[in-house]
């Protein structure tokens, strides 16, 4: 019976290259898109606490004990629940001390993180004191389920744009290193 037998030689090659242009992708395209999320995110935060908690997932934050409003109305006139000297709120509406925005990579899987590690002058945790803990009753980080998908809407869009950017990339690099192919006639 007359056939062909095609032997592809060197794949490895081609795979390495295949999953170099995946990876560099894939964290290009979160990077990006973490730009554009943080600026929604830091919307989101600057109405979060305008609204005193009112705008993000779990509503309004619950009014303060009698005892620290009457405190903090004395050492404080005019300051809003959960802003005192304003160090918390500025690192989570701009970029300021304490700020945290980053991307980073466990085996494929991206993770972009957005929030504070602000800490008040006697290093008192309190992000963290009522993100996660006190029942979680006054969360500087709320966003809401609709913000969420935008978010996820942002990084599919980023995907495509860089799938369309490397998928340029990629002809040119295969172009340019041709698999060999053994032929032989059996």
């Amino acid at each position: 019976m007359p056939a062909v037998q095609i032997k592809a030689k060197n794949l490895e090659t081609w795979k390495r290259e295949a999953d170099r242009f995946v990876n560099t992708m894939s964290y290009d395209a979160i990077k990006d898109s973490s730009q554009a999320i943080a600026a929604l995110y830091r919307k989101s935060e600057r109405q979060l606490f305008a609204s005193q908690g009112g705008s993000g997932k779990h509503g309004s934050w619950p009014p303060l004990s009698k005892k620290y409003r009457e405190w903090k109305e004395k050492k404080f006139p005019g300051r809003t629940i959960m802003i005192l000297r304003g160090r918390l709120v500025d690192s989570l509406t701009r970029q300021a001390t304490g700020t945290v925005n980053f991307v980073s990579r466990a085996g494929r899987n991206y993770t972009i993180t957005m929030g504070t590690d602000v800490k008040s002058k006697g290093g008192f945790d309190y992000p963290s004191e009522h993100q996660e803990k006190r029942g979680k009753t006054r969360r500087t980080i709320d966003p809401t389920d609709t913000e969420m998908d935008k978010w996820a809407n942002i990084i599919q869009r980023g995907v495509i744009i860089q799938a369309r950017k490397y998928h340029t990339l990629w002809d040119t690099a295969t172009a340019s290193r041709v698999a060999r192919m053994d032929r032989r006639e059996v």
